[in-house]
Formats: C-alpha cells, sequence, structure tokens
C-alpha cells in the first residue's frame, strides 16, 4: 500500500514538473528571439536582464552592454519591427521610478518593468491594484491606472 501511493505521488509530481516546463517553452523561445534580436540590432555582450511588458502592445526589454560597456535598453516588440533603444544612462532608475509612484500614492510595489507606450520607453510600476507610467527619459507620471 505505501509503495502503491510513493508511485502515485511520484508520477503526479513528475507530471506537475513536465507539464510546468512545457508550458514555459513559448515563453522561453520568444525571450530567445527577443534576446537574439537585440543582439544583432546594437551589438550587445552582455545581457543583464530580460522582462516582458504588457501593455497596448507586448515588448520585451532587453537590458545588457555593448563592448564599450554601456548599458543600453533595447525594446523588441513582439509583432512589429520597429524596436527602441536607450542609454541606460539617460534616463531614470527602477528605484527612482518606484519612488516616484509612491510620491503619487503608491503604497507596496509590486513589480517595475520598463516598456514602450505613448511613443516613448516607460517604466510601469504596479503597486496592488494600481498601475503607474513613468516616463524613462523626463520622469514626469504619464498616466495612474487603478483596475
Amino acid at each position: 500500500m505505501f509503495i502503491g501511493c510513493l508511485i502515485i505521488l511520484i508520477v503526479v509530481l513528475f507530471s506537475f514538473f513536465f507539464i510546468l516546463e512545457e508550458t514555459a517553452k513559448p515563453f522561453q523561445e520568444a525571450e530567445n528571439v527577443a534576446v537574439t534580436i537585440a543582439k544583432q540590432y546594437v551589438d550587445l555582450n552582455d545581457i543583464i536582464q530580460v522582462e516582458i511588458y504588457n501593455g497596448s502592445q507586448t515588448y520585451y526589454s532587453v537590458i545588457g552592454r555593448n563592448q564599450d560597456g554601456q548599458e543600453l535598453l533595447v525594446l523588441v516588440p513582439q509583432q512589429s519591427s520597429d524596436i527602441y533603444v536607450y542609454d541606460m544612462a539617460n534616463g531614470i532608475s527602477k528605484e527612482k521610478a518606484e519612488q516616484i509612484a509612491k510620491e503619487n500614492g503608491a503604497d507596496q510595489v509590486e513589480k517595475s518593468t520598463l516598456g514602450y507606450e505613448k511613443n516613448r520607453a516607460i517604466w510601469e510600476v504596479k503597486a496592488g491594484r494600481t498601475y503607474y507610467l513613468i516616463d524613462f527619459e523626463t520622469s514626469q507620471l504619464l498616466e495612474k491606472e487603478g483596475i
């Protein structure tokens, strides 16, 4: 009886992890394509971070360094060929974006993601059920959206 239950438990756990891995594959493949495009477009040598932004359009935000050590943000859209490149030194940091959101009513920040909205690079700061869109270059609060 014990061995039968143990075998069933092992099969269930194996199945769970297999399904989890299979469902993550499309996202990982899309992320890999975005990184490849970013590397080709701006010759990034070192990838620091990759995130997905789901706004009016889906973008992959790829942060990396070129051969000169310059830290760049490359925004790769999921469905178009318009790629946007920004020097990270010319924009505000994640911490600054979160501070601006807090100054405008955010309590506990859950997530901050770089994206592209309103023809500009933005930080999307999520706090509770509210999203704060902050201009990456000017630090201006563009929009505060509550769900």
